[in-house]
Protein backbone atom coordinates (compact mmCIF):
# COMPACT_ATOMS: atom_id res chain seq x y z
CA UNK A 1 0.00 0.00 0.00
CA UNK A 2 1.47 3.68 -1.00
CA UNK A 3 1.46 6.10 2.09
CA UNK A 4 -1.61 8.20 3.02
CA UNK A 5 -1.24 12.06 2.68
CA UNK A 6 0.18 14.82 5.06
CA UNK A 7 -3.89 15.87 5.54
CA UNK A 8 -5.23 12.55 6.20
CA UNK A 9 -2.31 11.58 8.46
CA UNK A 10 -3.26 14.45 10.50
CA UNK A 11 -6.86 13.78 10.49
CA UNK A 12 -6.00 10.54 11.51
CA UNK A 13 -3.95 11.29 14.19
CA UNK A 14 -6.41 14.51 15.55
CA UNK A 15 -8.97 11.64 15.99
CA UNK A 16 -7.14 8.37 17.16
CA UNK A 17 -7.08 6.35 14.33
CA UNK A 18 -4.26 4.15 13.72
CA UNK A 19 -2.73 4.21 10.58
CA UNK A 20 -0.88 0.72 10.43
CA UNK A 21 -1.77 -3.16 10.91
CA UNK A 22 0.90 -5.74 11.70
CA UNK A 23 0.60 -8.57 8.56
CA UNK A 24 3.02 -11.29 9.86
CA UNK A 25 6.00 -9.29 11.45
CA UNK A 26 5.84 -6.24 9.50
CA UNK A 27 3.39 -2.62 10.06
CA UNK A 28 1.47 -2.14 6.76
CA UNK A 29 -0.41 1.38 5.80
CA UNK A 30 -4.34 0.92 5.64
CA UNK A 31 -6.06 2.20 2.25
CA UNK A 32 -6.79 5.48 2.27
CA UNK A 33 -10.23 4.46 1.47
CA UNK A 34 -10.19 2.29 4.54
CA UNK A 35 -8.89 5.59 6.66
CA UNK A 36 -10.98 7.90 5.60
CA UNK A 37 -13.72 5.70 6.06
CA UNK A 38 -12.88 5.09 9.71
CA UNK A 39 -12.29 8.58 10.49
CA UNK A 40 -15.22 9.23 8.96
CA UNK A 41 -16.89 7.31 11.44
CA UNK A 42 -14.55 8.69 14.07
CA UNK A 43 -15.68 12.11 13.95
CA UNK A 44 -19.11 11.31 14.19
CA UNK A 45 -18.64 9.51 17.71
CA UNK A 46 -16.16 12.22 18.74
CA UNK A 47 -17.91 15.44 20.13
CA UNK A 48 -16.55 18.45 19.87
CA UNK A 49 -14.61 19.37 23.07
CA UNK A 50 -16.32 23.01 25.04
CA UNK A 51 -13.27 25.10 25.35
CA UNK A 52 -12.99 26.93 28.58
CA UNK A 53 -12.45 30.52 28.79
CA UNK A 54 -9.47 31.53 30.14
CA UNK A 55 -9.84 34.18 32.82
CA UNK A 56 -8.48 37.55 32.71
CA UNK A 57 -6.27 38.65 35.75
CA UNK A 58 -7.90 41.56 37.71
CA UNK A 59 -11.98 42.72 37.90
CA UNK A 60 -13.74 44.02 34.81
CA UNK A 61 -14.18 47.68 35.01
CA UNK A 62 -18.39 47.75 35.42
CA UNK A 63 -18.34 50.93 33.78
CA UNK A 64 -16.75 50.41 30.42
CA UNK A 65 -18.71 46.90 29.99
CA UNK A 66 -22.06 48.16 30.38
CA UNK A 67 -21.08 52.00 29.19
CA UNK A 68 -22.21 53.17 32.63
CA UNK A 69 -20.18 56.36 33.63
CA UNK A 70 -16.81 56.48 36.47
CA UNK A 71 -19.20 57.76 39.22
CA UNK A 72 -21.59 55.17 38.96
CA UNK A 73 -19.09 52.32 39.34
CA UNK A 74 -17.53 54.64 42.48
CA UNK A 75 -20.74 54.53 44.26
CA UNK A 76 -20.84 50.74 43.15
CA UNK A 77 -17.73 49.84 44.82
CA UNK A 78 -18.49 51.77 47.84
CA UNK A 79 -21.16 49.78 48.70
CA UNK A 80 -19.62 45.95 47.21
CA UNK A 81 -16.20 46.82 49.46
CA UNK A 82 -13.93 48.55 50.99
CA UNK A 83 -11.98 51.98 49.90
CA UNK A 84 -9.37 51.59 47.43
CA UNK A 85 -7.22 53.97 49.62
CA UNK A 86 -7.74 51.63 52.10
CA UNK A 87 -6.06 48.72 50.13
CA UNK A 88 -3.63 50.81 48.85
CA UNK A 89 -2.69 51.51 52.27
CA UNK A 90 -2.61 47.94 53.54
CA UNK A 91 -0.64 46.98 50.53
CA UNK A 92 1.89 49.92 51.19
CA UNK A 93 2.35 48.59 54.67
CA UNK A 94 2.84 44.98 53.70
CA UNK A 95 5.55 45.92 51.22
CA UNK A 96 7.30 48.63 54.18
CA UNK A 97 7.21 45.40 56.66
CA UNK A 98 8.49 43.05 53.92
CA UNK A 99 11.74 45.96 52.99
CA UNK A 100 12.56 45.50 57.07
CA UNK A 101 12.49 41.88 56.78
CA UNK A 102 15.05 41.82 54.19
CA UNK A 103 17.80 44.17 55.46
CA UNK A 104 20.77 42.00 56.31
CA UNK A 105 21.69 41.45 59.79
CA UNK A 106 24.18 44.28 61.35
CA UNK A 107 27.87 43.45 60.77
CA UNK A 108 29.32 43.29 64.22
CA UNK A 109 32.90 43.68 65.40
CA UNK A 110 34.77 40.73 66.96
CA UNK A 111 35.07 42.40 70.25
CA UNK A 112 31.22 43.62 70.73
CA UNK A 113 30.49 39.78 69.57
CA UNK A 114 32.51 38.36 72.01
CA UNK A 115 30.73 40.39 75.15
CA UNK A 116 26.89 39.42 73.72
CA UNK A 117 25.81 36.82 76.94
CA UNK A 118 23.91 34.31 74.82
CA UNK A 119 22.65 32.06 77.77
CA UNK A 120 20.85 35.38 79.18
CA UNK A 121 16.92 35.12 79.06
CA UNK A 122 16.57 38.02 77.04
CA UNK A 123 18.60 37.32 74.39
CA UNK A 124 16.75 36.36 70.97
CA UNK A 125 13.40 38.06 72.16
Amino acid sequence: MSKPGKSLKGLCKKLGVRLTVKRGKKRVYKSVKVLKAQCKRKAKKKKKKKVKRKRKFGAHRVSERYKFPDRVENKILSFLGPDPREIAQLRREAIEELELRAKPLPILQRDVAQRINFEDDDFGN
